[in-house]
């Protein structure tokens, strides 16, 4: 049998006739992270999306912080299934660990919670965070694509673009707010003019 092999970033393939290509590795044999990858501008695109909402983050009841991570451990593993609630809740996660600066203790409870998956719960809680601080609420909350589970399988340099995005949207966004700001100023500084102010 005559042929040539092509050997590529993405595939090997071999040649034996003209136009009859045989996939040696198919797209199945992918990992979970190059699957994502595929899908990365599919996640920019859900990071770009604007749109008014009324749903709210689930309010934390009050109580100490080590009880308010704890409960939130318990509504994610209570929520496993539900990636919408889930990464809210890993959202909120972070926020609370955010107030202890990652620091040890909040560690510790989530090795208590999760003793099998805390650096999975972790990463995700870390990424979550990261990543919706920047972009904000209401962008999470109408997140299609993105789930936990992305963001835990996801590339760090795939991840790295995400939050470089949601950078970019911010700052877009603040110089629409300031820019509206600085309209609406001046019209009333015109309008105090006008009547004689």
């Amino acid at each position: 049998m005559e042929g040539s092999f092509t050997i590529s970033e993405k595939e090997i393939s071999y040649e034996m006739e003209k136009n009859s290509v045989v996939e040696i590795n198919p797209s199945s044999d992918l990992t979970e992270a190059q699957r994502i990858h595929k899908k990365l501008p599919i996640l920019i695109e859900d990071l770009r999306k604007s749109e008014l909402t009324l749903q709210s983050l689930e309010i934390v009841v009050e109580g100490r912080w080590e009880y308010k991570i704890r409960l939130l451990c318990n509504r994610l593993y209570r929520n496993s299934e539900d990636s919408s609630t889930n990464l809210q809740d890993f959202y909120l996660l972070g926020e609370k660990i955010n107030d202890n600066k990652w620091g040890d203790l909040a560690r510790k409870i989530i090795q208590e919670e999760f003793p099998n998956g805390y650096r999975n719960i972790w990463k995700t809680t870390l990424r979550a965070y990261t990543l919706y601080s920047y972009r904000g609420v209401p962008n999470l909350l109408i997140a299609q694509y993105i789930t936990p589970h992305i963001l835990l399988k996801m590339y760090e340099n795939d991840f790295n673009k995400l939050v470089e995005e949601a950078k970019a949207m911010k700052n877009q966004e603040e110089i629409v707010l300031l820019e509206l700001y600085e309209s609406f100023a001046g019209a009333q500084v015109q309008e105090g003019e006008y009547v004689g102010m």
